[in-house]
């Protein structure tokens, strides 16, 4: 199912992620803000997380990313 989600996002890498019971936290680097934005509309409009926060979303100068941290609690 997460994997569906952020297929359409291609400038998103996903550093880690971490499934405990209905908590899901997700760790990645995206090109811009906008990019981290969208992904969080798509993943609020799934249908399969009862709650998407973005914990965190920094630029990365080294790497020209954004690095950004999900904290999501998936449906029942």
């Amino acid at each position: 199912m997460l994997t569906r989600d952020l297929s359409g996002f291609r400038d998103v890498k996903l550093d880690n992620v971490s499934i405990e019971g209905k908590r899901v936290d997700l760790d990645g680097r995206a090109s811009s803000f906008q990019g981290v934005d969208s992904m969080k509309s798509g993943l609020e409009r799934s249908g399969f997380f009862t709650q998407v926060k973005l914990v965190g979303a920094k630029m990365d100068n080294k790497d020209k990313m954004v690095r950004f941290n999900f904290v999501m609690e998936r449906q029942s």
